[in-house]
């Protein structure tokens, strides 16, 4: 048992996905599960949408680095792409019993989570995944590798900055645009750009181009062809696409490239009259020429234009809206990771091993002029080894609060416990609503976002897990709050501290009315074992086909039994139950309650509002 003071969200969802994905539990993905306990509703919610959402990113990069390593080598982007779905469509189930199935609910886009319910959208008559599903996930997934590595490749913990996979461009491909370059060059007084300096500044534009997410795909042929309008980028109203990813008018979207004017932010634009990125790359590169304006916008034009001839890129679009976007085939992928770092500030630049070009690639900072060197490799970090484990299981998280209706947490229990749809629960956040009394299943381990009001909740709480195997795994976590430090000091203190005995206010006048019924109902059916007794499932009544003012019916037949017995049932009930009272006014009471024939009424009134909810 460990107990951690740090920021909870980010460690708890660390250890959900670490404790997942171990190598040590003998057990397959289906019986993995995990319950987290916070004190407060709001983070229940919180942190369950947290837990899930956080983690896909994880599942899917440990998914694709698997592909990678398979390889042994490098690969191009482009055959990895269909290297990925073929190999998990085929190895998503460790059941065997429907891999492709299996597959879609894996890696099902986590932004469309709650948009669309996989469980019943995207089927046929068959209840099977249609056509048109299968091929746009195919898509979809085409575009998240591409993404890993273009435009997220710079965003948070990627496989590209862990080290545990990065890219090259075709080298050939590369050493050509300088024959193709040179008489241009020559004409327009550029004869002082050598081979040497030209080789390395068009690896640096490509990976400029890249990192932002100039990469060509499916996903931005409408808005590449139109008017560059983010309608088009998001396939608004057209159902050619519909899993695509979707980008906010204010959020960071793919930047493609472009040689003319452009005013718009849509497009990033070699073409200044001041001094832009690309006008300081090229002066900090090429120290000798002449940084002209229209000179360097014209430069760029022609190495675009080379670009695009030699199959580094590709152009679409006309007049102003013309772009340019990287050919996904000159990308290839490698496991084995060079980390060049800025020798002017500090800046990294993360490249496949074989790459011999980007050692004498100019910064990409705007304002340095460094220069990148290769850094000796590095040890393995956690997240590139977290890349590289076995498992990799999707989490599906869920809250489990008193505020959820009845009907929601049963189903959330059972589906917690029976784990039976490839997207079952395999993560609750609970208030103390799960601390006792309901079934939940094996559990090996428990998590405590926060450390518990009580020893009882404590107990209860890390007694969830083990009952099975006798050993568990407990987890505490200790906020910034006076109650959780002083027990993250003192953790025995809140393992053996006092218990107090659950208690009960017997005089409640609504607790001894039920403790009445449920008195009389145990009478009844003891009276007659055989005939009476209360069925398991309300269901089973048919209380829509049956009239409930017949003599016969269950309601009715407890009724009566209570008339005909009421003084013996008021007298033994009486006789048991007042020791434990203080004040037998409470026993009048009902009486009084029992005399003026209210209990019988309120029965009635139950079933009907049964009926009514069945």
């Amino acid at each position: 048992m460990g107990i951690i003071g740090t920021r909870v969200a980010t460690l708890s969802s660390i250890t959900v996905s670490q404790v997942l994905a171990s190598d040590l539990d003998p057990r397959t993905e289906k019986y993995r599960k995990i319950l987290v306990f916070t004190n407060s509703v709001q983070d229940a919610a919180h942190m369950a949408g947290f837990v899930e959402a956080r983690n896909y990113r994880f599942t899917f990069r440990s998914s694709l680095q698997k592909i990678i390593n398979q390889n042994q080598g490098i690969v191009r982007i482009s055959e990895l792409q269909n290297q990925f779905i073929d190999y998990w469509k085929s190895n998503s189930d460790s059941t065997g019993l429907n891999q492709e199935d299996a597959f879609y609910y894996r890696f099902f886009p986590a932004d469309y989570q709650g948009k669309a319910d996989i469980d019943t959208d995207y089927r046929d008559a068959s209840k099977n995944f249609n056509g048109s599903f299968k091929k746009e996930f195919d898509t979809r997934m085409h575009w998240e590798v591409l993404s890993e590595f273009g435009y997220n490749a710079m965003i948070g913990r990627t496989l590209e900055k862990s080290g545990a996979s990065a890219v090259k461009f075709d080298e050939d491909k590369l050493r050509a645009i300088f024959p193709a370059m040179k008489d241009w060059l020559n004409e327009n007084n550029l004869s002082v750009i050598e081979e040497k300096d030209l080789l390395p500044f068009v690896n640096g534009i490509l990976h400029r181009i890249r990192t932002r997410g100039g990469i060509d795909h499916e996903y931005l042929s409408k808005f590449r062809n139109g008017s560059l309008k983010l309608w088009d980028l998001n396939w608004m109203r057209d159902d050619r696409h519909f899993l695509n990813k979707m980008f906010h008018p204010r959020a960071r979207f793919p930047r493609l490239l472009t040689t003319k004017p452009h005013g718009q932010g849509l497009l990033d634009s070699t073409y200044t009259g001041t001094n832009n990125w690309y006008r300081s790359y090229y002066l900090k590169s090429f120290q000798l020429a002449s940084g002209y304006h229209a000179l360097v916008n014209d430069f760029y034009k022609q190495l675009i234009d080379t670009f695009t001839k030699v199959g580094l890129t590709n152009k679409l679009g006309e007049d102003d809206n013309e772009n340019y976007a990287i050919e996904p085939s000159i990308i290839f992928v490698e496991n084995n990771v060079s980390t060049r770092v800025c020798d002017t500030c500090g800046s990294k630049l993360f490249v496949a091993a074989s790459d011999v070009i980007s050692s004498q690639t100019k910064c990409l900072d705007y304002t340095c002029k460094g220069t990148y060197n290769q850094l000796l490799k590095s040890k393995p970090n956690y997240y590139q080894l977290v890349y590289n484990r076995i498992l990799s299981p999707r989490i599906y998280a869920s809250e489990h609060t008193g505020i959820l209706e009845r009907k929601d947490r049963e189903n959330k229990e059972i589906d917690f416990k029976e784990r039976p749809r490839y997207n079952s629960l395999n993560t609750i956040v609970a208030t103390s609503t799960l601390e006792m009394g309901i079934d939940i299943g094996t559990l090996n381990t428990a998590i405590n976002n926060s450390v518990p009001p009580l020893t009882s909740n404590f107990l209860q709480r890390v007694g969830r897990a083990g009952r099975t195997s006798g050993s568990a795994l407990i987890t505490n976590f200790a906020q910034s709050k006076a109650h959780d430090l002083f027990y993250y000091g003192e953790p025995k203190d809140m393992m053996e501290g006092e218990i107090a005995t659950p208690g009960c206010y017997l005089e409640a006048k609504d607790i001894l009315y039920r403790h009445f019924l449920a008195y009389c109902l145990d009478n009844w059916s003891t009276a007659d074992p055989k005939n009476n007794s209360i069925p398991g499932r309300m269901i089973s009544l048919q209380l829509s086909r049956t009239d409930l003012s017949a003599p016969e019916f269950l309601a009715n037949r407890i009724i009566s039994f209570i008339k005909a017995n009421e003084k013996s049932l008021l007298t033994e009930f009486t006789e048991f139950y007042q020791p434990d009272l203080e004040d037998s006014k409470a026993l009048d009471n009902l009486k009084s309650f029992l005399q003026r024939r209210r209990i019988l009424p309120q029965v009635n009134f139950n079933i009907r509002k049964i009926e009514k909810r069945i």
